[in-house]
Protein backbone atom coordinates (compact mmCIF):
# COMPACT_ATOMS: atom_id res chain seq x y z
CA UNK A 1 0.00 0.00 0.00
CA UNK A 2 1.39 3.41 -1.03
CA UNK A 3 1.94 5.94 1.72
CA UNK A 4 0.23 9.32 1.73
CA UNK A 5 3.57 11.08 1.19
CA UNK A 6 4.37 9.05 -1.94
CA UNK A 7 0.91 9.77 -3.39
CA UNK A 8 1.42 13.50 -2.77
CA UNK A 9 4.87 13.26 -4.37
CA UNK A 10 3.42 11.63 -7.48
CA UNK A 11 0.69 14.28 -7.78
CA UNK A 12 3.24 17.04 -7.36
CA UNK A 13 5.49 15.85 -10.17
CA UNK A 14 2.89 14.41 -12.56
CA UNK A 15 2.84 17.69 -14.45
CA UNK A 16 4.53 19.44 -17.34
CA UNK A 17 7.63 19.98 -15.11
CA UNK A 18 8.73 16.35 -15.55
CA UNK A 19 11.59 16.10 -18.05
CA UNK A 20 12.74 13.23 -20.20
CA UNK A 21 16.44 12.34 -20.19
CA UNK A 22 16.82 13.97 -23.61
CA UNK A 23 15.09 17.14 -22.46
CA UNK A 24 17.35 17.37 -19.41
CA UNK A 25 20.47 16.81 -21.48
CA UNK A 26 19.33 19.40 -24.03
CA UNK A 27 18.73 21.90 -21.25
CA UNK A 28 22.24 21.34 -19.79
CA UNK A 29 23.72 21.56 -23.31
CA UNK A 30 22.06 24.93 -23.99
CA UNK A 31 23.20 26.29 -20.61
CA UNK A 32 26.81 25.34 -21.31
CA UNK A 33 26.64 26.56 -24.93
CA UNK A 34 25.31 29.93 -23.84
CA UNK A 35 28.00 30.49 -21.20
CA UNK A 36 30.77 32.56 -22.88
CA UNK A 37 33.29 31.61 -20.19
CA UNK A 38 33.06 27.95 -21.15
CA UNK A 39 33.66 28.62 -24.84
CA UNK A 40 37.27 29.60 -24.21
CA UNK A 41 39.09 28.20 -21.17
CA UNK A 42 42.73 27.62 -20.19
CA UNK A 43 43.23 24.54 -18.04
CA UNK A 44 46.43 23.13 -16.53
CA UNK A 45 46.58 19.47 -15.61
CA UNK A 46 48.22 16.06 -15.95
CA UNK A 47 47.43 13.65 -18.80
CA UNK A 48 46.14 10.22 -17.85
CA UNK A 49 44.21 7.35 -19.47
CA UNK A 50 45.53 8.30 -22.90
CA UNK A 51 43.99 6.24 -25.73
CA UNK A 52 43.12 6.37 -29.41
CA UNK A 53 40.02 5.22 -31.30
CA UNK A 54 39.06 5.81 -34.95
CA UNK A 55 42.01 8.20 -35.10
CA UNK A 56 40.45 10.36 -32.36
CA UNK A 57 42.57 11.03 -29.26
CA UNK A 58 41.01 10.56 -25.81
CA UNK A 59 42.51 11.34 -22.42
CA UNK A 60 41.70 12.71 -18.98
CA UNK A 61 43.17 15.88 -17.57
CA UNK A 62 43.56 15.68 -13.81
CA UNK A 63 44.91 17.39 -10.73
CA UNK A 64 45.04 16.20 -7.13
CA UNK A 65 41.29 16.45 -6.61
CA UNK A 66 39.45 15.87 -9.87
CA UNK A 67 39.64 15.23 -13.59
CA UNK A 68 37.81 16.01 -16.82
CA UNK A 69 37.57 14.04 -20.07
CA UNK A 70 39.20 15.47 -23.19
CA UNK A 71 38.87 14.64 -26.88
CA UNK A 72 40.92 15.70 -29.89
CA UNK A 73 39.10 14.81 -33.10
CA UNK A 74 41.06 13.32 -36.00
CA UNK A 75 40.84 16.42 -38.21
CA UNK A 76 42.34 18.58 -35.45
CA UNK A 77 45.13 16.21 -34.34
CA UNK A 78 47.58 17.41 -36.98
CA UNK A 79 47.24 20.98 -35.72
CA UNK A 80 47.81 20.43 -32.00
CA UNK A 81 50.58 19.02 -29.84
CA UNK A 82 50.02 15.34 -28.97
CA UNK A 83 50.44 14.86 -25.22
CA UNK A 84 51.98 11.81 -23.56
CA UNK A 85 50.80 9.82 -20.57
CA UNK A 86 51.79 11.53 -17.33
CA UNK A 87 52.73 14.78 -19.02
CA UNK A 88 51.62 18.11 -17.57
CA UNK A 89 50.00 20.30 -20.23
CA UNK A 90 48.18 23.59 -20.67
CA UNK A 91 45.00 23.31 -22.74
CA UNK A 92 43.22 26.15 -24.48
CA UNK A 93 39.81 24.99 -25.59
CA UNK A 94 36.08 24.89 -25.07
CA UNK A 95 33.85 22.93 -22.72
CA UNK A 96 31.37 20.69 -24.51
CA UNK A 97 28.42 18.70 -23.22
CA UNK A 98 27.91 15.45 -25.13
CA UNK A 99 24.15 15.08 -24.98
CA UNK A 100 23.94 11.50 -26.21
CA UNK A 101 25.87 10.16 -23.22
CA UNK A 102 25.31 13.05 -20.83
CA UNK A 103 29.03 13.69 -20.45
CA UNK A 104 31.00 16.86 -19.99
CA UNK A 105 34.30 17.07 -21.86
CA UNK A 106 36.99 19.49 -22.89
CA UNK A 107 37.80 20.03 -26.59
CA UNK A 108 41.34 21.42 -26.97
CA UNK A 109 42.04 24.08 -29.58
CA UNK A 110 45.66 24.23 -28.54
CA UNK A 111 47.91 22.17 -26.26
CA UNK A 112 51.21 23.27 -24.75
CA UNK A 113 53.53 20.85 -22.88
CA UNK A 114 54.66 22.07 -19.47
CA UNK A 115 56.65 19.07 -18.24
CA UNK A 116 56.17 15.78 -16.43
CA UNK A 117 53.07 15.57 -14.30
CA UNK A 118 53.17 15.57 -10.51
CA UNK A 119 52.40 11.86 -10.25
CA UNK A 120 55.09 10.90 -12.75
CA UNK A 121 57.61 13.16 -11.02
CA UNK A 122 56.75 11.42 -7.76
CA UNK A 123 57.32 7.97 -9.34
CA UNK A 124 60.60 9.13 -10.89
CA UNK A 125 61.84 10.46 -7.55
CA UNK A 126 60.96 7.15 -5.86
CA UNK A 127 62.74 5.23 -8.62
CA UNK A 128 65.91 7.25 -8.11
CA UNK A 129 65.72 6.77 -4.35
CA UNK A 130 65.30 2.99 -4.59
CA UNK A 131 67.96 2.74 -7.31
CA UNK A 132 70.46 4.52 -5.06
CA UNK A 133 69.64 2.07 -2.27
CA UNK A 134 70.34 -0.85 -4.62
CA UNK A 135 66.82 -2.31 -4.78
CA UNK A 136 67.04 -2.64 -8.58
CA UNK A 137 70.55 -4.17 -8.66
CA UNK A 138 70.98 -7.50 -10.44
CA UNK A 139 73.12 -8.81 -7.59
CA UNK A 140 69.98 -9.00 -5.42
CA UNK A 141 67.89 -10.88 -7.99
CA UNK A 142 67.06 -14.40 -6.82
CA UNK A 143 67.04 -17.20 -9.43
CA UNK A 144 63.65 -18.61 -10.44
CA UNK A 145 63.56 -22.38 -9.64
CA UNK A 146 63.55 -24.64 -12.70
CA UNK A 147 60.95 -27.09 -11.38
CA UNK A 148 58.80 -25.48 -8.68
CA UNK A 149 56.31 -27.70 -6.87
CA UNK A 150 54.42 -24.95 -4.98
CA UNK A 151 53.57 -21.60 -6.57
CA UNK A 152 51.98 -18.70 -4.68
CA UNK A 153 49.89 -16.05 -6.42
CA UNK A 154 49.04 -12.62 -5.00
CA UNK A 155 46.14 -11.09 -6.93
CA UNK A 156 42.40 -10.53 -6.81
CA UNK A 157 40.40 -13.75 -6.59
CA UNK A 158 37.74 -12.14 -8.80
CA UNK A 159 40.04 -10.79 -11.53
CA UNK A 160 40.84 -12.20 -14.96
CA UNK A 161 44.55 -12.13 -14.06
CA UNK A 162 44.15 -15.09 -11.67
CA UNK A 163 42.45 -17.17 -14.35
CA UNK A 164 45.18 -16.29 -16.84
CA UNK A 165 47.96 -17.28 -14.43
CA UNK A 166 46.34 -20.56 -13.37
CA UNK A 167 45.47 -21.60 -16.93
CA UNK A 168 48.97 -20.77 -18.13
CA UNK A 169 50.61 -22.83 -15.37
CA UNK A 170 48.31 -25.86 -15.60
CA UNK A 171 48.56 -25.91 -19.38
CA UNK A 172 52.34 -26.21 -19.15
CA UNK A 173 52.74 -28.26 -15.95
CA UNK A 174 49.49 -29.65 -14.45
CA UNK A 175 51.20 -31.24 -11.43
CA UNK A 176 52.15 -27.92 -9.79
CA UNK A 177 50.26 -26.84 -6.65
CA UNK A 178 48.97 -23.24 -6.73
CA UNK A 179 48.22 -21.25 -3.58
CA UNK A 180 46.27 -18.00 -4.00
CA UNK A 181 46.35 -15.13 -1.50
CA UNK A 182 43.55 -12.73 -2.36
CA UNK A 183 44.43 -9.06 -2.51
CA UNK A 184 42.82 -5.95 -3.88
CA UNK A 185 44.88 -4.72 -6.81
CA UNK A 186 43.63 -1.14 -6.91
CA UNK A 187 41.99 1.41 -4.69
CA UNK A 188 42.02 1.87 -0.96
CA UNK A 189 43.66 -0.92 1.01
CA UNK A 190 45.36 -2.47 -2.03
CA UNK A 191 48.91 -1.61 -0.94
CA UNK A 192 48.42 -3.10 2.53
CA UNK A 193 46.79 -6.28 1.16
CA UNK A 194 49.50 -6.79 -1.48
CA UNK A 195 52.23 -6.47 1.14
CA UNK A 196 50.40 -8.85 3.47
CA UNK A 197 49.94 -11.34 0.64
CA UNK A 198 53.65 -11.34 -0.21
CA UNK A 199 54.64 -11.74 3.44
CA UNK A 200 52.11 -14.54 4.00
CA UNK A 201 53.22 -16.62 1.01
CA UNK A 202 56.88 -15.96 1.81
CA UNK A 203 56.34 -17.63 5.21
CA UNK A 204 54.20 -20.35 3.61
CA UNK A 205 57.35 -21.74 1.96
CA UNK A 206 56.22 -21.71 -1.65
CA UNK A 207 58.96 -22.04 -4.28
CA UNK A 208 58.06 -18.90 -6.19
CA UNK A 209 55.51 -16.06 -5.90
CA UNK A 210 53.65 -14.42 -8.78
CA UNK A 211 52.35 -10.88 -8.24
CA UNK A 212 49.74 -10.21 -10.93
CA UNK A 213 46.97 -7.96 -12.15
CA UNK A 214 45.42 -7.14 -15.53
CA UNK A 215 45.81 -3.93 -17.48
CA UNK A 216 44.41 -0.61 -16.34
CA UNK A 217 44.96 3.11 -16.17
CA UNK A 218 47.89 4.76 -14.45
CA UNK A 219 45.70 5.26 -11.39
CA UNK A 220 44.73 1.57 -11.40
CA UNK A 221 48.39 0.57 -11.31
CA UNK A 222 49.24 3.02 -8.52
CA UNK A 223 49.62 0.38 -5.75
CA UNK A 224 52.43 -1.25 -7.74
CA UNK A 225 54.33 2.04 -7.76
CA UNK A 226 54.16 2.29 -3.97
CA UNK A 227 57.36 2.18 -1.90
CA UNK A 228 55.84 -0.27 0.61
CA UNK A 229 55.13 -2.84 -2.11
CA UNK A 230 58.62 -2.37 -3.53
CA UNK A 231 60.21 -3.06 -0.15
CA UNK A 232 57.95 -6.07 0.50
CA UNK A 233 59.16 -7.59 -2.78
CA UNK A 234 62.80 -6.81 -2.00
CA UNK A 235 62.63 -8.23 1.53
CA UNK A 236 60.99 -11.52 0.52
CA UNK A 237 63.16 -14.64 0.69
CA UNK A 238 61.10 -16.27 -2.06
CA UNK A 239 61.75 -15.34 -5.72
CA UNK A 240 59.00 -13.07 -7.09
CA UNK A 241 57.74 -12.78 -10.67
CA UNK A 242 55.59 -9.79 -11.61
CA UNK A 243 52.93 -9.96 -14.32
CA UNK A 244 51.32 -6.53 -14.13
CA UNK A 245 49.18 -5.05 -16.87
CA UNK A 246 50.45 -5.19 -20.43
CA UNK A 247 53.83 -4.91 -22.15
CA UNK A 248 53.78 -1.11 -22.07
CA UNK A 249 52.88 -0.97 -18.35
CA UNK A 250 56.06 -0.66 -16.29
CA UNK A 251 55.86 -0.23 -12.54
CA UNK A 252 58.38 0.08 -9.73
CA UNK A 253 57.35 -3.42 -8.61
CA UNK A 254 58.68 -4.71 -11.95
CA UNK A 255 62.08 -3.11 -11.33
CA UNK A 256 62.42 -4.67 -7.87
CA UNK A 257 61.06 -8.13 -8.74
CA UNK A 258 63.42 -11.01 -9.47
CA UNK A 259 61.79 -11.43 -12.88
CA UNK A 260 59.33 -9.31 -14.86
CA UNK A 261 56.77 -10.86 -17.21
CA UNK A 262 54.82 -8.60 -19.55
CA UNK A 263 51.38 -10.07 -18.68
CA UNK A 264 49.84 -12.41 -16.08
CA UNK A 265 49.75 -15.17 -18.72
CA UNK A 266 53.47 -14.74 -19.40
CA UNK A 267 54.16 -14.79 -15.65
CA UNK A 268 52.66 -18.30 -15.53
CA UNK A 269 54.86 -19.36 -18.44
CA UNK A 270 57.98 -17.96 -16.78
CA UNK A 271 57.19 -19.77 -13.51
CA UNK A 272 57.09 -23.28 -14.96
CA UNK A 273 58.61 -25.15 -17.84
CA UNK A 274 56.51 -26.97 -20.43
CA UNK A 275 56.10 -30.55 -19.17
CA UNK A 276 55.59 -31.91 -22.68
CA UNK A 277 58.84 -30.26 -23.78
CA UNK A 278 60.66 -31.62 -20.75
CA UNK A 279 59.41 -35.15 -21.45
CA UNK A 280 60.44 -34.77 -25.07
CA UNK A 281 63.92 -33.68 -23.99
CA UNK A 282 64.11 -36.61 -21.57
CA UNK A 283 63.15 -39.01 -24.38
CA UNK A 284 65.82 -37.46 -26.59
CA UNK A 285 68.36 -37.71 -23.78
CA UNK A 286 67.41 -41.34 -23.18
CA UNK A 287 67.86 -42.05 -26.88
CA UNK A 288 71.26 -40.33 -26.84
CA UNK A 289 72.29 -42.39 -23.80
CA UNK A 290 71.18 -45.63 -25.47
CA UNK A 291 73.08 -44.73 -28.62
CA UNK A 292 76.13 -43.78 -26.55
CA UNK A 293 75.92 -47.06 -24.61
CA UNK A 294 75.55 -49.02 -27.85
CA UNK A 295 78.58 -47.27 -29.28
CA UNK A 296 80.48 -47.82 -26.05
CA UNK A 297 79.64 -51.52 -26.17
CA UNK A 298 80.76 -51.74 -29.80
CA UNK A 299 84.03 -50.03 -28.91
CA UNK A 300 84.56 -52.41 -25.98
CA UNK A 301 83.89 -55.39 -28.25
CA UNK A 302 86.40 -54.03 -30.75
CA UNK A 303 88.91 -53.49 -27.96
CA UNK A 304 88.38 -57.08 -26.80
CA UNK A 305 88.88 -58.35 -30.33
CA UNK A 306 92.04 -56.30 -30.72
CA UNK A 307 93.26 -57.50 -27.33
CA UNK A 308 92.56 -61.09 -28.36
CA UNK A 309 94.39 -60.60 -31.66
CA UNK A 310 97.32 -59.00 -29.86
CA UNK A 311 97.43 -61.97 -27.50
CA UNK A 312 97.36 -64.38 -30.44
CA UNK A 313 100.19 -62.46 -32.14
CA UNK A 314 102.29 -62.58 -28.97
CA UNK A 315 101.65 -66.31 -28.61
CA UNK A 316 102.58 -66.84 -32.27
CA UNK A 317 105.78 -64.87 -31.80
CA UNK A 318 106.59 -66.91 -28.75
CA UNK A 319 106.00 -70.17 -30.70
CA UNK A 320 108.24 -68.93 -33.50
CA UNK A 321 110.96 -68.04 -31.04
CA UNK A 322 110.65 -71.44 -29.37
CA UNK A 323 110.83 -73.15 -32.75
CA UNK A 324 113.95 -71.20 -33.70
CA UNK A 325 115.57 -72.08 -30.40
CA UNK A 326 114.67 -75.74 -30.93
CA UNK A 327 116.18 -75.65 -34.44
CA UNK A 328 119.46 -74.31 -33.17
CA UNK A 329 119.52 -76.97 -30.45
CA UNK A 330 118.96 -79.72 -33.04
CA UNK A 331 121.74 -78.31 -35.25
CA UNK A 332 124.06 -78.16 -32.29
CA UNK A 333 123.27 -81.76 -31.32
CA UNK A 334 123.80 -82.94 -34.89
CA UNK A 335 127.08 -81.03 -35.06
CA UNK A 336 128.25 -82.64 -31.83
CA UNK A 337 127.27 -86.08 -33.09
CA UNK A 338 129.09 -85.50 -36.38
CA UNK A 339 132.14 -84.34 -34.50
CA UNK A 340 132.02 -87.44 -32.25
CA UNK A 341 131.75 -89.69 -35.29
CA UNK A 342 134.71 -87.98 -36.98
CA UNK A 343 136.82 -88.32 -33.86
CA UNK A 344 135.95 -91.99 -33.56
CA UNK A 345 136.83 -92.56 -37.18
CA UNK A 346 140.14 -90.84 -36.77
CA UNK A 347 140.83 -92.75 -33.56
CA UNK A 348 140.28 -96.02 -35.22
Amino acid sequence: MQSTNSIKLEKKYLSSDVLSVSELNNYIFKKIESDPKLSFVCVLGEVTNLSESNNHLFFDLKDENSKISCIVFSERRKNVYEPREGEEILIVGEVEYYRKLGKLRLKPIGIKPVGKGAYYRKIEELKQKLRREGLFDEVHKKPIPKLPERIGVVTSKDGAALKDVVNSIHKRFPNVDIYVKHSSVQGEGAVREICEGIEFLDKFNVDVIILARGGGSVEDLEPFNDERVARAIFNARTPIITGIGHKEDETIADYVADCRAITPTEAGKVAVQDKAELLKKLDELEEHLLQAFKKFREIKEQEMKIEKMEKQIVEQEQRVKRAERSKYVYIAIIAVLVLVVVILLLWL
